[in-house]
C-alpha cells in the first residue's frame, strides 16, 4: 500500500481530484474532515488530509507539503518522500530537519517539476530531473501534456502529476 498524506489547513490539492487520477490504481481509501470513503478489500492507495499529524507511522509514503507544515513536535516514522513549493521555506525547513528527501515543484530551473505550458484548460508538466518511483524505476527527463485542468492552480497540477509518478501510474490526461 502507498500513502498519500497531504499536510496543511488551506491546501489547494483536491483528495477528490488526485482519487479520479488514479486510473491504473483499483483500490483507493480516502480520509479527510469530511469523507470516508472505502471498501472491505485492502487498499492501493491510502489518500489522507492531516492539518497538523503529531505522529505517523507508514511506509513507502508521499507527504505533500503545500501550506504549513507540521508543527513541532511532529513524529513521522517511516519511508516518506515529500512534495513541496519551491518557494516555501518553512515547509523545506521541516522536510530538511526531519530528513525526508523533497521533490520540489515550481517555475525555476531548479525544481524537479515544473510547467512549461498553462493555460486555463490545459497544462504542460516537465520532469527536469531523474525521479525514482515507489515501485524502483526511474521517470528520466519528460513532459506530460495534460488537459481538463481549469480552475486548479499551477503546484496542484504539478503535485499531482509528482504522485502520480511517484506510484507507477502515468498521468491521466495525457494527450
Amino acid at each position: 500500500m502507498i500513502s498519500v498524506i497531504v499536510v496543511g489547513k488551506n491546501s489547494g490539492i483536491s483528495l477528490d481530484r488526485l482519487k479520479q487520477s488514479f486510473h491504473c490504481k483499483k483500490n483507493i481509501w480516502q480520509f479527510d474532515e469530511n469523507r470516508v470513503a472505502m471498501n472491505n478489500l485492502p487498499p492501493d492507495i491510502l489518500l489522507m488530509r492531516c492539518k497538523r499529524p503529531a505522529q505517523l507511522f507508514l511506509t513507502r509514503s508521499i507527504l505533500v507539503v503545500d501550506t504549513d507544515p507540521p508543527e513541532s513536535p511532529c513524529s513521522l516514522t517511516g519511508e516518506y518522500i515529500a512534495i513541496v513549493r519551491s518557494d516555501h521555506t518553512a515547509g523545506l525547513d521541516f522536510l530538511s530537519n526531519q530528513k525526508i528527501p523533497a521533490i520540489t515543484c515550481g517555475r525555476s530551473p531548479q525544481d524537479t517539476i515544473t510547467l512549461s505550458s498553462f493555460t486555463e484548460d490545459s497544462a504542460v508538466v516537465c520532469v527536469q530531473r531523474p525521479i525514482c518511483t515507489l515501485g524502483g524505476k526511474t521517470i528520466e527527463p519528460s513532459e506530460f501534456p495534460l488537459c481538463d485542468y481549469t480552475n486548479t492552480d499551477p503546484f496542484s497540477i504539478m503535485a499531482n502529476t509528482a504522485i502520480l509518478l511517484l506510484c507507477d501510474c502515468p498521468p491521466s490526461g495525457v494527450q
